[in-house]
């Protein structure tokens, strides 16, 4: 078997020998030495499973979650990004005071508007925020300001776009790309 890579180790304190070798051979799998290669090595990890064909390149790591490649590994990063909105998930509702714009973090759940004044929510377009198409969320006026929904740049909204009072409510369910429709308590 040839060596894939070898380090040989310089002396360090509570380290392995000077002179250690700690190499990877390609044999049915990767296996991992140390020890002189030779003078009967000692493995110390072996993985029979992973093959030259399993190893992922790194431009095949999809870093963004509007690619629609079902066959790419997603990175570390928007592993992440998902694992946050899971556990957003987990709380339905969320108390809103002022203006703000929906999230991708913030998904699928109720937003309670307490304010005693006017709250703007503003729809972003999809090229800021890529909501999948069903998205959905609820929104309700629970304070006396009335609730508006803004469209974003190049966003349609369809139907009415200010809450109708106090204790109503709306649901925003996205249809297109760019494009909303609204279910409720709107005027």
């Amino acid at each position: 078997m040839a060596a894939i890579k070898r380090v040989i180790v310089s002396s360090v304190p509570g380290s392995l020998a000077e002179g250690t070798e700690v190499f990877v051979e390609n044999g049915s799998g990767l296996d991992l030495y140390i020890g002189n290669s030779s003078n009967n090595p000692v493995l110390v990890s072996a993985n029979q499973f992973l093959q030259s064909g399993d190893v992922v390149e790194v431009s095949d790591i999809v870093d963004n979650l509007a690619s629609t490649d079902t066959d790419k590994p997603l990175s570390a990063n928007q592993g992440k990004v998902l694992n946050d909105a899971k556990a957003d998930k987990n709380q339905n509702w969320q108390e809103r005071t002022g203006d703000w714009t929906l999230t991708l973090v913030d998904s699928y759940r109720i937003d309670r508007c307490t304010s005693g004044s006017a709250e703007n929510v503003t729809i972003p377009p999809n090229s800021s925020e890529a909501f999948p198409i069903g998205y959905w969320r609820v929104i309700r006026q629970v304070g006396v300001g009335q609730v508006t929904i803004v469209e974003g740049s190049g966003v349609i909204v369809n139907g009415g776009k200010n809450t109708a009072g106090q204790d109503k409510g709306f649901m925003l369910v996205k249809v297109d790309t760019n494009e909303w429709d609204v279910y409720g308590g709107v005027e």
